[in-house]
């Protein structure tokens, strides 16, 4: 695993600020996944048992960025910030309500469940002190998108679209459970706004791959509730 100077710049930064508390912080989720496989990545979350809302503006101070409060039910705030490159990042900051592992329980796919303290994330080796209760760097390692259970595709219908994307980004293959799940929970994709849809509809489209993933949709049944002129 190979941080790029920028990633290292930023998570020392976020390691100081974190060092100063008491708290559990963790970086979590696509930031962890994508280091295992030595991919750039701008976008960080982390969960900590500390407050969202009040860590965000101080985090934004010492770094230089902007924090808002980017989804009030959740309590997920964002912090924007520039980089020398000028690259822009996104820094999410949830908050743990109960254990890091209870946490990574609510992903989606074993490989986004994964977790790296931030007290410990200058180490070299991440696989040594990875949390992973899913066996999520198994998954990656043999290129396979696993589901964490049958109802993440119930809890949000998006992560229909998103599985199949990842899985194409990712040169993944969806398992055979996983694959079932989604077939077995399609419908949810009727669920998701029209705006949500779009978004991840049109992320699919500009691919270079786009026919490809459409054919593994219409495989899952998710195709046709998409698009309802193709049944």
């Amino acid at each position: 695993m190979l941080l790029n100077t920028n990633e290292q710049e930023i998570l020392g930064m976020l390691a100081k600020f974190f060092d100063a508390s008491q708290s559990e912080d963790f970086i979590v989720g696509g930031f962890v996944r994508d280091s295992f496989l030595n991919a750039p990545s701008r976008d960080i979350d982390i969960a900590t048992t500390q407050n969202p809302e009040v860590i965000g503006p101080q985090i934004a101070k010492l770094i230089g960025g902007r924090s808002f409060v980017l989804n009030p039910e959740h309590h997920i705030t964002r912090i924007s910030y520039r980089d020398d490159t000028g690259h822009i990042w996104d820094i999410d900051l949830t908050q743990i309500t109960d254990s890091i592992a209870e946490n990574l329980s609510q992903r989606d796919f074993t490989i986004n469940a994964m977790a790296i303290p931030i007290a410990h994330c200058d180490e070299q080796n991440w696989s040594d002190i990875v949390v992973d209760p899913q066996n999520g760097l198994t998954d990656l390692s043999n290129n396979t998108l696993r589901c964490l259970n049958k109802h993440v595709f119930e809890q949000d219908g998006l992560r229909l679209l998103r599985g199949v994307r990842l899985a194409h980004k990712l040169n993944l293959r969806i398992e055979p459970v996983t694959a079932n799940n989604m077939r077995a929970s399609s419908k949810n994709i009727e669920l998701v706004s029209a705006e949500r849809l779009r978004d991840e509809f049109l992320y699919i489209m500009s691919s270079k791959a786009t026919r490809s993933q459409l054919e593994i949709l219409d495989r899952l049944d998710v195709l046709c509730r998409i698009i309802p002129e193709l049944t």
